[in-house]
């Protein structure tokens, strides 16, 4: 009887595992795509590696005094 439980308990396992799949952002979607990727770069024989950078523009006050001023230095806001 414990045996029988524990085969439907794995089952069961399973077949939620199997719907997590389709579910953006859980475990078993992430594992799933990685799989995905798995096979892609297998069948491909060629991965790449695309990195991008972004400056933190917001805290970079050398830019900032490059940058033109969206008032004259003159004028006065209203």
């Amino acid at each position: 009887m414990t045996k029988l439980l524990e085969e439907d308990i794995n089952r069961l396992a399973d077949r939620i595992s199997r719907a997590g799949a389709n579910l953006l952002g859980t475990r078993p979607y992430w594992l799933a795509r990685r799989t995905e990727l798995k096979a892609m770069i297998k069948d491909l024989h060629c991965p790449h590696l695309f990195v991008t950078f972004s400056a933190a523009d917001v805290q970079w006050p050398d830019l900032h005094r490059h940058m033109p001023s969206p008032l004259p230095p003159d004028a006065t806001e209203q």
